[in-house]
This record gives structure tokens, C-alpha cells and sequence, in this order.
């Protein structure tokens, strides 16, 4: 088992940045965005996972960039609970909504990855946890001034079909693709098709065709960063990312500034493209 001091001297050789920023007045942070997808094509990157600390002098943010994973004998996953037990948080966040937690750790994480890592030690060690993502109805809205009906539920079936791929899984991918369906049944602004799985696989023959079958759809078709030649899944997931990547600074923010030490798993990229936004926001009274 990797220790405590292995895993930091690792991060510490990967990039991981302290809270050494320089003071920016909070009225002045609100103007400071987010890195732009063509910004992050020509900056030269850090490695993932990336990890940044940072505080306003009154709560902390320990932010964790992940490299995705479902495998429990990831190092990541020690390294996450290595951190975890160090940093000692009174609220968590996981992105990807609210998965549950299953009976073993391992189980949690071949499941749900990250995100079921960080639900399993919040249950365990009796933290509070909330998801970073905004609600499906802000999403749904900021998409469908874009975005066609039957694109928008073709994506997040899609999308739900290559992470369910990486993970373990009883079901069958045809089960899951009439799960995520009857997810929408509840929004009242996407009750057109597709609404079953022949409806589905009718579509995706008319948006996207190849490769001809669905099961096998590519992950890069939901790369934000690959729009120059990409599908329209593509431009679906920038335009996601985007807001989500502003959602997560608001919500993090709020709540170091209330005090909290916050400990966040998130995708690396994520990091990575907030990390100057964030930056702005707090302020860090040992270097004034």
C-alpha cells in the first residue's frame, strides 16, 4: 500500500500546486473566466491527475484531477484516500451526480469510479457530500437553444453508453439504453422521440450512422476539445463543459468562503481549466 509520504512526494513530482496565489480582491475575481477550449488546445498542458490546494484564509479547497478510472487497484484510488485521511474535510464533492454507494469500496469504485470512491469515504467517515454538476433541467435549457430535441437525448444516451463500457456493469447495454430513455420521462421539454430503444437506434442511423453499431460509438465523439472535425457530440459536450466548468468555480467557491475545507474529484481537464478562476477567488492571507 502506497503511503501518505510516497503519494505526496508523487503528486508533488506530478505538479501538485500549493496555495501560494496572489491576493485578488473577490469583486475583481468575477471577472476572471475559466480557460477557453482554444486557449486549453495551445497551452502546453501538466499531467494528469493534477491537484491544487488552495484558501481564502477562512476555508480550504483540496482539489483532486483525476485520470478516469473503474479499476480499484488504480493508484489513484490510494492516493484519493491517502489525501482524503490527511486533508480531513467537512464537506466533499464528486462530479457525475449522485451514485450509490455499494457494499464494498472496490465494488463502489468498478461501478462508479471517482465519484463512487469519493460517495464511499463520505458514508464512511460521515461527511457531507454533494455532486459538482448543475440539475439536468439547467442543462437541458442551456442546450435546447442550440440543440435539437432528439440530438440532446442521443447524446446523453451515448455519452451514459461509452462510460458504462469502462465499468462493471449486470446489465445489458440494450437495458441501460432503456434506462436512460426512461429518464427523460420526467421532462416535460424532451417527450419527442427517441423514446424507446428501436426509436433510439433509428436515430442514431439518421445523426451519426458510423460505426454502424451504437454499442461501439467512439469515445472521442464526446472530447469537448475535438469540434474541428468532430460530430455534433462534440460540440454538445463543450458547450456542457463550459457551463459546468463555471457551475463547479460558483459552487466551490461558495462554499470555501463559508469555511469549509473541501475536498473535490473531478476530471483532471476540469482542473485544469479553473484553476485560474478559482485562483482569483481566494485569498491566501499568509502571502499578503
Amino acid at each position: 500500500m502506497r503511503s501518505l509520504r510516497t503519494t505526496l512526494v508523487l503528486f508533488l513530482s506530478l505538479g501538485l500546486a500549493s496555495c501560494g496565489c496572489r491576493s485578488i480582491h473577490h469583486d475583481q475575481a468575477k471577472a476572471v473566466p475559466v480557460m477557453s477550449f482554444e486557449e486549453y488546445g495551445r497551452t502546453p498542458l501538466p499531467p494528469v491527475p493534477y491537484v491544487i490546494s488552495l484558501s481564502d484564509g477562512k476555508g480550504q479547497l483540496f482539489y483532486f484531477g483525476a485520470r478516469h478510472m473503474f479499476d480499484p487497484a488504480d493508484w489513484q484510488v490510494q492516493a484519493i484516500e491517502d489525501f482524503w485521511h490527511h486533508y480531513r474535510p467537512t464537506l466533499a464533492f464528486n462530479e457525475g451526480g449522485e451514485p450509490p454507494v455499494m457494499p464494498s469500496r472496490d465494488e463502489t469504485v468498478s461501478r462508479f469510479g471517482e465519484a463512487g470512491l469519493v460517495r464511499h469515504l463520505a458514508k464512511r467517515d460521515g461527511v457531507a457530500v454533494r455532486s459538482l454538476e448543475p440539475s439536468r433541467e439547467a442543462e437541458y435549457a442551456l442546450l435546447l437553444e442550440v440543440f435539437s430535441e432528439e440530438q440532446i437525448k442521443v447524446f446523453y444516451v451515448l455519452r451514459g453508453v461509452a462510460q458504462f463500457r469502462k465499468s462493471r456493469n449486470d446489465e445489458t447495454p440494450e437495458a441501460f439504453v432503456a434506462k436512460v430513455l426512461a429518464g427523460f420521462g420526467g421532462e416535460p421539454r424532451l417527450q419527442g422521440p427517441p423514446r424507446s430503444l428501436a426509436e433510439f437506434e433509428r436515430s442514431y442511423a439518421r445523426l451519426l450512422a458510423e460505426p454502424a453499431d451504437w454499442r461501439t460509438a467512439p469515445d472521442g465523439w464526446f472530447d469537448p476539445a475535438a469540434t474541428e472535425k468532430g460530430q455534433f457530440t462534440n460540440w454538445i459536450s463543450r458547450r456542457l463543459s463550459e457551463f459546468r466548468d463555471r457551475h463547479m468555480v460558483g459552487l466551490l467557491t461558495g462554499e470555501v468562503r463559508k469555511g469549509a475545507r473541501v475536498f473535490a474529484v473531478v476530471g483532471g481537464s476540469h482542473v485544469i481549466m479553473q484553476e485560474r478562476a478559482l485562483r482569483a477567488a481566494f485569498r491566501t492571507p499568509s502571502n499578503e
